[in-house]
């Protein structure tokens, strides 16, 4: 069976956003924009549900505990990063005070990420154990977990990843993250469908995308799906099966499942 560690704390995630930029138009032909206004605030509820297996090999869950925590999303500011103009995106993760800074830019290929701050271990860093902890870290839209650190270095990304592709619309494929030296490991994601999500009285036509992970057998258990429309993220669901929980005495805590939902509240 597989394990999971984190240095820090969980994985998991958070978001890119919501937001209404009308000077974004999206039509039948699918999504050809995102929201990028400065000043733009965006609140989720966030919930971290863990299920207990009664053993590594059993399917019968014995216990589930449930961890609700609050994310908001800010475009901070426009900046200049490696000479390519971009938009600051905080996320702060409460009642911890986790946080995290990613910088994007659109082009005729979709929405990429140039970089980020606070960095935690990538989307695709599956690795051997999970040390319990505070389990209320987050995730910005490339997957990164964000820390409490001043003053980080900002980390490039080369290429850009492309974290999302237009039009998007059913059907259409891309890689998010490509193989590296030494690992295998690709990242696509797929648009799989169309659904309607109903938030606080509000409708949202949302196309459904799921990440694949290819070439490599460690990462069979992780799920990640979004719901994205043309107003941004407005849900997320992680699953990451089949985790063994350590202390930080090395003691095992149990096999797990563990589940992080992402819903969007309001936006401003």
């Amino acid at each position: 069976m597989r394990i999971f560690f984190s240095a820090t704390s969980l994985l998991f995630i958070v978001l890119l956003a919501v937001s209404c930029d009308h000077d974004k138009d999206n039509d039948h032909d699918g999504l050809s924009g995102y929201p990028m206004k400065t000043g733009t605030f965006w609140s989720y509820d966030r919930f971290i549900i863990i299920d207990y297996y009664e053993s590594d090999q059993s399917e019968t869950i014995i216990r589930t505990d449930s961890i609700p925590s609050e994310v908001s999303v800010t475009i901070l500011r426009d900046t200049v990063l490696n000479g390519q103009a971009v938009k600051c995106f905080g996320a702060y993760d409460y009642p911890a005070t986790f946080r995290s800074m990613e910088y994007f830019f659109e082009d005729a290929d979709g929405l990429k990420c140039l970089g980020y701050q606070n960095p935690g271990p990538a989307v695709f860093a599956r690795k051997s154990s999970f040390v319990a902890g505070n389990l209320f870290s987050f995730k910005g839209l490339s997957g990164l977990v964000g820390i409490a650190e001043d003053d980080s270095p900002i980390i490039l990304e080369d290429p850009p990843t492309l974290n999302i592709k237009y039009p998007l619309k059913k059907g259409v494929q891309w890689t998010y993250r490509y193989p590296r030296e030494g690992m295998s490991l690709q990242i696509d994601k797929k648009a799989v469908g169309e659904e309607v999500l109903e938030r606080n009285g509000k409708l949202y036509g949302c196309v459904k995308i799921e990440y694949l992970y290819l070439y490599s057998d460690l990462y069979s258990g992780m799920q990640i799906t979004d719901w994205i429309a043309e107003e941004g993220l407005v849900q997320r669901i992680s699953v990451t099966d089949r985790i063994t929980l350590v202390g930080h005495e090395g003691e095992s805590l149990g096999t797990v499942r563990i589940r992080e939902v992402l819903s969007l509240r309001y936006m401003l």
